[in-house]
C-alpha cells in the first residue's frame, strides 16, 4: 500500500505537466494565428 499515495502524486504532477503544455501549445497556436494574420492584413493594406 506503500505506493498508493506516491502513485497519486505521480498522477497529479502528470496532469499538471500535461496542463502546462497545452497552455504553451496553445499559447504558440494563439501567437502564430496572431503573427499570420498581421501578415495578411499588411498584404491587404
Amino acid at each position: 500500500m506503500a505506493d498508493v499515495p506516491h502513485s497519486l502524486q505521480y498522477l497529479a504532477t502528470h496532469e499538471r505537466s500535461m496542463r502546462n503544455i497545452q497552455a504553451n501549445a496553445y499559447t504558440l497556436w494563439y501567437r502564430n494565428t496572431i503573427d499570420a494574420l498581421k501578415k495578411i492584413a499588411t498584404k491587404i493594406g
